[in-house]
């Protein structure tokens, strides 16, 4: 019988990934200033991700590329 030999693929996506982060500051604007000089994208050495399944099997993805853009913030 014969056997087949399977290849390896390296597989592309995009994940779309919504986060937040704590900053005291007096108001909304400073907030903002300080999550967008925190996230600065030169400053950012590495991301690493790690994706859980339901069925509690570890999904450890390479991130090639990343882009930072801060939106909004909320008073807590």
């Amino acid at each position: 019988m014969k056997t087949k030999n399977n290849q390896k693929y390296e597989v592309f996506g995009t994940i779309n990934l919504p986060i937040s982060i704590e900053v005291e500051c007096s108001n909304m604007e400073e907030a903002i200033y300080h999550a967008q000089v925190k996230l600065d994208e030169l400053g950012i050495k590495a991301i690493k991700l790690q994706i859980t399944t339901i069925n509690e099997q570890l999904i450890t993805p390479k991130v090639h590329d990343f882009e930072v853009q801060v939106e909004r913030a909320f008073e807590l």
